[in-house]
């Protein structure tokens, strides 16, 4: 059977995608497939196919996944994601560069009739996403940095074992960051082996300890594995100082290369975006039109916008950002503000099973709450105050008794 798909004119392989997808589209119903722009990761070049399958199908049974990349393996120029629409708003909640790349930038290759396009966000949006994306690596990369500064310090202690732990947790994060940012779904494993298995086929610079061919034969890698289970209980796991050093030495060339995929990934994202701007033709000057000398449409949408619009202020207007006041009596006020959003988080957590249908996802909000209590911490004056505590200091002292 034959579907209306919309392959790009001079796409390189049009006759082998047409095929893949009628393959597809003849197992699983889907409302949408997203073609990627050429990936060139390593030495390895492809294509993402992101598949959107029916509400029907959400969750995805494991069956249609294995159907699916049965025939994938069929054609390997091109990496088949499939996902629910739940799992996307997910990911761009979390600013998930996958689905902004491939899915928002990417071309729509299959469209169901009766399915809407759920990646169709404005300029603006993405702007959004972008900031979301950034803003999830850095309180991430936070993690993972935490981690491997424990493990140094422990190395540097001579506690090899739990050193080794730390460095475990270190590549999980790491890995579980990148598979999110640029796969579309982390995979929720403390394994290792795991994660490089998963990653490997789309990015293949992330893979530590590859002195040998088979993975499981690599005993830093096996001593890196058990030390989640093991280092932490009793005395059993056993780790020289040199390993442990070989490992930290992997660890940091391989948070370096995750951070510079995605910071590639948000790069190229944001030339996308910015070409995509330029593309779009200026939208014409709404011209005044006079009635009776009754003012236009636009001239009084104009004088609206000036009774009611103050909310929003401009923060960075050439980017489409803005800010919104916060009005408060000062620093003590504002720290009670922190204090009980603090409270009503910690509350909140502590409330087993209070998801209603006005709010699906609780922890998702809390989440957001507690990273606008970030955003409200005053660093800067924070500063000051151990500044001018020093100063005072050393008045003291210098001050004739």
């Amino acid at each position: 059977m034959t579907h209306g798909t919309n392959i790009p004119k001079h796409f390189e392989k049009t006759e082998e995608l047409s095929e893949l997808l009628d393959s597809v589209l003849n197992i699983i119903t889907i409302d949408r497939a997203f073609l990627s722009r050429k990936q060139n990761e390593g030495n390895t070049v492809y294509y993402f196919l992101t598949l959107f399958v029916d509400v029907n199908n959400d969750p995805l049974p494991n069956e249609i996944r294995s159907l699916v990349a049965k025939k994938g393996k069929k054609h390997p120029d091109f990496r088949i994601r499939v996902y629910t629409e739940n799992q996307s708003e997910t990911g761009l909640e979390r600013g998930s560069l996958y689905f902004l790349e491939h899915c928002c930038l990417g071309k729509t290759v299959f469209a169901h009739p009766e399915g809407e396009n759920i990646m169709d966000y404005s300029t603006m949006a993405y702007q959004t996403l972008m900031k979301r994306a950034t803003r999830y690596h850095k309180s991430e990369l936070g993690k993972v940095n935490a981690f491997a500064n424990t493990a140094d310090i422990l190395i540097k202690e001579g506690d090899y074992a739990i050193a080794t732990f730390n460095m475990h947790q270190a590549f999980e994060l790491a890995f579980r960051f990148i598979e999110q940012m640029c796969i579309g779904r982390s995979m929720v494993t403390h394994s290792i082996i795991s994660h490089i298995n998963y990653c490997k086929h789309f990015f293949p610079t992330l893979q530590p300890f590859l002195e040998t061919s088979e993975l499981k034969s690599n005993e830093l890698l096996l001593l890196l594995e058990h030390a989640y289970s093991v280092a932490r209980y009793g005395n059993e796991f056993e780790i020289t100082k040199v390993q442990t050093k070989t490992i930290q030495s992997k660890m940091k060339d391989f948070i370096q290369e995750v951070v510079i995929i995605f910071k590639r990934h948000l790069g190229q994202c944001k030339d996308q975006i910015e070409r995509n701007g330029k593309n779009k033709a200026s939208p014409k000057e709404t011209k005044s039109v006079e009635n009776n000398n009754e003012p236009s449409l636009f001239g009084q949408l104009k004088e609206l916008e000036k009774e009611h619009f103050f909310a929003l202020k401009p923060y960075i207007p050439e980017k489409g950002l803005y800010s919104i006041e916060l009005i408060t009596e000062g620093y003590g006020e504002t720290s009670f503000m922190i204090s009980n959003l603090i409270k009503v988080c910690i509350t909140a957590l502590g409330t087993e099973n209070f998801s209603t249908r006005a709010v699906p996802q609780p922890h998702r909000n809390i989440s957001e709450v507690l990273g606008y209590i970030l955003d409200l911490i005053p660093h800067d004056e924070m500063e000051f105050l151990d500044k001018a505590r020093k100063l005072l200091s050393e008045q003291k002292t210098t001050t004739p008794q």
